[in-house]
This record gives structure tokens, C-alpha cells and sequence, in this order.
């Protein structure tokens, strides 16, 4: 993981599994709110291209609610 120190104080963390129907839009979310907050687009960028690689494996596999 990217910026995840293992001697830094643990600070809390929210996975999104490909499964969990709702990652793929929370995702866009956070990447309207990270845009208007001025994070760089290359970012974002990144953000979505996970949201995009989510509903693809969705397509294949299926999604559920969180569990």
C-alpha cells in the first residue's frame, strides 16, 4: 500500500472490495469530493480507474452487499 508507514502510529483504514456493490460508486464519490478539495488529477485519475476496474469485476464475478 501506498503511504501505509508500518513504524508510523496505526491510523485507521476502510478497504472496498470489487464484490461490495457499492465500492464502485462510493469511489466516484470520494473522487468528486477529492477534486473540488484540489487533490491532483493524477489522483483521481487513479481512483477511477479502480472504480472502472470494480465493475468489470463485478460483470465476471457478481457483487452482494458488504458483509
Amino acid at each position: 500500500m501506498t503511504g501505509a508507514d508500518p513504524d508510523a502510529v496505526t491510523e485507521p483504514l476502510f478497504i472496498l472490495r470489487a464484490s461490495d456493490i457499492l465500492a464502485p460508486a462510493l469511489i466516484r464519490a470520494w473522487a468528486k469530493h477529492a477534486t473540488a478539495l484540489g487533490v491532483p488529477p493524477a489522483k483521481i485519475r487513479g481512483a477511477l480507474r479502480v472504480a472502472q476496474q470494480m465493475e468489470a469485476w463485478q460483470r465476471v464475478h457478481g457483487s452482494k452487499i458488504p458483509d
